[in-house]
């Protein structure tokens, strides 16, 4: 009788972690790799070959516990939404569902396609992008990027005064920095 292996897929990070700890190591074997993260050989070699293109979704992705990358229908109105959102955030704007949708509809417009993003469209593309709302006390829900480094402020001084532009800070374990104006 063959016992069959359950399918073990790495999150992101976790492969990440995984060529950073094969990297390091040096002459540490495929096989010691595989056994210590529940893989197959094959999968660690596979990583290993694709390692440029992991680090680079890693640093390109909002979210570390994805398994699998997949690809949107509407990628491309995704992408120039998930832009148009960052500068918007770091621009301290508040920014809604509702919001979010009529842009994706207004660039989809622009782009020539006739999409309509629905809320599970506009749901996976927030899991994608690692988007949450957060509720601050006595404020009414925000959104926040999770997983996706924003923190850009402008600095100058003028009369003893240092002016910043509100803007968040969040790192990929979800630690918020505010820094107020």
């Amino acid at each position: 009788m063959t016992t069959s292996k359950s399918r073990n897929d790495l999150a992101l990070q976790e492969k990440v972690k995984l060529l950073k700890e094969f990297e390091v190591r040096g002459r540490v074997t495929q096989k010691s790799v595989a056994v210590k993260y529940g893989i197959s050989t094959s999968q660690v070699s596979r990583l290993v070959s694709l390692k440029d293109e992991i680090f680079e979704q890693f640093e390109d992705s909002g979210n570390g516990m994805r398994k699998r990358q997949r690809k949107s229908k509407e990628e491309d109105v995704g992408n120039a939404l998930f832009l148009w959102l960052k500068q918007k955030l770091t621009q301290g704007a508040r920014i809604s569902g509702v919001i979010l949708r009529q842009k994706a509809t207004e660039i989809a417009l622009a782009n020539g396609s006739d999409f309509i993003p629905s809320d599970g469209w506009l749901g996976r593309w927030k899991l994608r992008h690692d988007l949450i709302y957060k509720q601050e006390q006595g404020e009414n829900k925000m959104l926040v990027l999770k997983g996706l480094k924003i923190g850009r402020a402008l600095f100058f001084l003028q009369s003893w005064m240092i002016l910043l532009q509100k803007t968040y800070l969040m790192r990929r374990d979800g630690v918020v920095f505010q820094m107020f104006s």
